[in-house]
């Protein structure tokens, strides 16, 4: 009961908040529209073999994360750590919510929107498009530890700490050949960073 009512007080207080950009609406793979704004996380459902461990070894259908980055002139982007694909290095980039959100990359799409300030939502993005700017490597370690690469969770995660939000680190424990412990994944975000399902 306490848990319900808090998830709909942050609901509530979370449409408070003041926007220096308006929503910008896109098509939902479920066929409706969401409104994504400045420091909305995009979670997908990926597509291929990587998806597919990752989501075998967390038992979650989350198998990606980025964070939103409106432009100035409307376009959506998407910060993201990208693992390698084909010939194509991993790393920290910003994509086109359409790349981002596409058939080819995702079967489903969750939008969070962090129950937060506008200012500390600005200062993820921020750091997150930092470390676009850098075009960090993928980090197939998956070391929490090293600053030196990232991947997808490992850069939202350091974003909002960065912003100064001050997050208990939820991992989930994976058993999989070559890594099994506890790592950071799409779903523990969700469970870090308070906010709603758009």
């Amino acid at each position: 009961m306490r848990l319900l009512l808090l998830v709909s007080l942050l609901a509530v207080l979370s449409t408070l908040l003041p926007l220096s950009h308006p929503p910008y609406q896109v098509q939902a793979s479920h066929g409706g529209l969401m409104e994504l704004r400045e420091g909305d996380l995009l979670f997908r459902a990926g597509r291929g073999w990587r998806a597919e461990v990752v989501r075998t070894a967390s038992n979650s259908i989350l198998t990606h994360v980025g964070i939103v980055d409106v432009a100035d002139d409307g376009q959506v982007y998407i910060i993201h750590a990208e693992p390698p694909e084909g010939s194509r290095a991993g790393r920290v980039r910003r994509q086109s919510l359409e790349v981002f959100a596409g058939s080819q990359q995702a079967t489903a799409l969750i939008a969070y929107r962090p129950a937060l300030t506008e200012k500390v939502l600005s200062r993820a993005v921020s750091a997150a498009r930092r470390a676009s700017d850098l075009a960090l490597p993928f980090d197939d370690e998956f070391d929490l530890k090293s600053d030196e690469a990232m991947y997808c969770s490992e850069l939202i995660w350091k974003a909002f700490v960065e912003a100064g939000v001050p997050l208990k680190l939820v991992q989930t424990h994976i058993t999989f050949p070559g890594k099994t412990g506890y790592y950071l994944m799409p779903e523990d975000i969700m469970a870090m960073i308070p906010g709603h399902q758009i």
